[in-house]
């Protein structure tokens, strides 16, 4: 499951009504084994993201409005290096902060290999609850 933090809906929120212009566009990999949970915030996880052997941030990442309702960002990485992969996060850029919009902590590593490929898309579907 992906988790939306609260750092993501405050920025939403402010995305919403102008006080930011500051959009989520980066996808990021990482390496940290922190349980997902709304409270986590990218100063608790940008340690962990990997910056070498492919898996270095996609900044920006492909990001688009898919229809009703639904944003999405994906990137494909081509990985030069070995790597053990634990997360992924949406990110705004780091010129406007970093501020995390949500993140997945994979139930198991993900090991890539020298030439091997790995592709993320993430979907976020806005609703109404009744």
């Amino acid at each position: 499951m992906v988790t939306l933090v609260n750092e993501g809906l405050e920025f939403l929120a402010k995305l919403a009504c102008g006080v930011s212009s500051a959009p989520f566009v980066d996808i990021a990999l990482g390496t940290g084994s922190t349980a997902e949970g709304v409270t986590v915030a990218y100063s608790t996880v940008s340690a962990n993201i990997i910056n070498s052997n492919g898996g270095q941030r996609a900044a920006p990442a492909t990001a688009a409005y898919e229809a009703d309702y639904k944003a999405t960002w994906t990137h494909t990485w081509t990985f030069s290096g070995s790597l053990a992969i634990l997360q992924t996060y949406i990110l705004t850029s780091a010129a406007n902060g970093n501020k995390m919009l949500c993140y997945h902590k994979f139930t198991s590593v993900k090991n890539v290999e020298v030439g091997e490929t790995l592709q993320l898309t993430f979907k976020m579907t806005e609703s109404r609850s009744a």
